[in-house]
């Protein structure tokens, strides 16, 4: 059935069919009508086939017309049983006419032909000029509804509609229904221009057109105060509603925008409604980038993660096979190997076996350190103390390398809350650092001070190699302030250093001016209260 209804010729006939039927429906309800009206089903049907031979006129319309009806008088019961046919078909065919429009013959869906793809308020206006002029030509130019005229004017005024009628049917079964109509481009239009002004011109517009309604509002008032008071309150009550809700998406909107100023990448807001198209576009473009924000943290820590545990891994894999040949090494330095050459060669393999563990110690400090995890302990530090006590344990390397030491100590003597051993292994590394890279026969300054209450240890001296990468690049991993990399190091030096100062709640930052290399750590000052808590330990 389907495929019959698809098909051209079978809508051709369907249409013929129902127009058709229509003209007998409608001729035989007139008919029976009339007949009705007239009593003719029952006593003066031989009265009024009279009266239509009386009035029937020579020529051969009317003669016609009314040997018609005497014929159909005379056939009653034939008569209502042809009419009540004719209205089942008329109504069948329409209903199939109905379910064929928007199918073709070898087209997949809803295909729309020429004639829907007029606007269809076009469409509908043309159809109601057809209908007038159906009514002029039934009304105005014949005098009096026979049979005859009725079934004519209701079989031409269905055709005038049935265009409209099967071309909405087809248009239905399709998305858009009311997008092809003029209105709606032009609606489409004045929005489309409306949303390409900026929000101001958007803001005066909306002004000018409220006050353009209260002027109106006035002069349909006939100027009167009184009466134009009501529409001044309701006006203004709806306003301020409005403006309450625009405040309040706003409002949303600052908090939105505060959490992801201070790093939050999962605060959620209630959403700005679309009928506000400028700030729903605006919490949109904050929402996308909040996500992003979210997914790039996410995607950096898992990064680090995972460095960090293929870090870990590999150091741990490297640890045995290195532990064998460190011991391996060990003997072949206590036999008496005779060749001169086996000595040298043992000697090499010893230096780099202990660079080795070294580079793989400071691997496993590094990625601990990074992750967080290392236990901190902590407890009261004198600055001066520890800095100088260090500074002496380095004595000898720092003469070795020709530099000389100035030590400023701060006369407050400041104290401060840390991992004695942790920090030390920081300002141990910056200590090394200064020994392999400082310009031999420079001065090297440790100093300590108060500043803004924190406790601030300073560390400068003038590099031996030209520093020109930036001072954050120095505290990445692997990095050291010789590109050649000729001297021994690891380059994780300063990353351990960062990562343990900040796991102890301080600050590490370096500084690079020309050739002077500074570096800084800061620490919040010990409260007065904290060495009496530390004592009874």
């Amino acid at each position: 059935m389907n495929n019959l209804l698809s098909k051209f010729w079978f809508k051709c006939v369907l249409i013929v069919l129902f127009l058709t039927a229509l003209l007998f429906a409608s001729a035989g309800l007139a008919v029976v009508a009339a007949l009705v009206a007239d009593d003719a089903f029952v006593g003066r049907a031989a009265e009024m086939i009279g009266a239509l031979e009386q009035q029937m006129d020579t020529n051969g319309l009317s003669r016609t017309l009314g040997t018609i009806g005497i014929w159909w008088i005379m056939h009653r019961g034939l008569l209502v049983l042809l009419t009540v046919l004719s209205v089942l078909a008329a109504l069948a065919s329409f209903i199939c006419l109905l379910c064929s429009m928007g199918h073709k013959e070898g087209v997949d869906g809803i295909w729309l032909c020429w004639l829907h793809r007029i606007p269809l308020d076009l469409l509908a206006a043309w159809t109601v000029l057809l209908c007038v002029f159906w009514s002029w030509l039934v009304f105005g130019v014949f005098d009096g509804l026979d049979w005859f005229i009725v079934s004519f004017g209701v079989t031409l005024l269905a055709a005038f509609v049935l265009p409209f009628v099967l071309s909405f049917a087809a248009r239905a079964k399709a998305p858009g229904l009311f997008r092809n109509t003029v209105i709606w481009k032009l609606l489409s239009w004045i929005g489309r221009g409306l949303s390409n002004l900026g929000l101001v011109w958007k803001t005066a517009l909306l002004f000018g057109a409220a006050s353009l309604a209260d002027l109106i509002a006035w002069a349909a008032t006939h100027w009167d105060a009184d009466g134009f008071i009501g529409w001044f309150l309701v006006t203004r009550f709806l306003a301020g509603v409005v403006l309450l809700y625009i405040t309040g998406a706003l409002k949303r909107l600052q908090a939105l925008g505060r959490a992801i100023a201070e790093g939050g990448t999962a605060e959620a807001i209630r959403p700005v409604p679309r009928w506000l198209p400028h700030l729903y576009r605006h919490g949109e473009n904050l929402s996308s980038i909040q996500l992003g924000m979210h997914r790039a943290v996410e995607e950096q820590m898992r990064a680090e993660r995972m460095k960090t545990e293929l870090i870990t891994n590999v150091s741990h894999d490297i640890k045995t096979p290195l532990t064998s040949i460190v011991n391996y090494v060990d003997l072949l330095k206590k036999e008496d190997i005779q060749p001169e050459k086996a000595r040298e060669y043992v000697a090499v393999l010893d230096r780099q076996s202990d660079r080795l563990r070294k580079l793989t110690e400071d691997l496993v400090e590094a990625s601990r350190a990074s992750a967080g995890a290392v236990t901190i302990h902590p407890t009261r530090i004198d600055v001066n103390v520890l800095i100088s006590q260090i500074a002496g344990e380095y004595v000898d390397r720092l003469d070795g390398a020709q530099l000389e030491t100035v030590f400023k100590p701060d006369p407050s003597r400041p104290q401060i809350m840390a991992d004695e051993r942790h920090l030390g292994r920081v300002i141990d590394n910056l200590l090394s650092n200064i020994c392999k890279y400082a310009q031999p026969g420079t001065r090297v300054y440790f100093e300590s001070a108060v500043e803004d209450g924190q406790a601030v240890m300073r560390f400068k001296n003038v590099s031996r190699y030209e520093l020109d990468i930036p001072a954050d690049e120095l505290m990445a991993r692997f990095v050291r302030g010789d590109r050649s990399r000729h001297s021994e190091g690891s380059g994780l030096g300063l990353s351990i250093a960062q990562s343990l100062t900040e796991l102890q709640g301080g600050q590490f930052r370096l500084e690079i001016d020309g050739d002077l290399f500074k570096a800084t750590l800061r620490f919040p000052c010990a409260p007065d209260n904290a060495f009496q808590q530390e004592e009874p330990a």
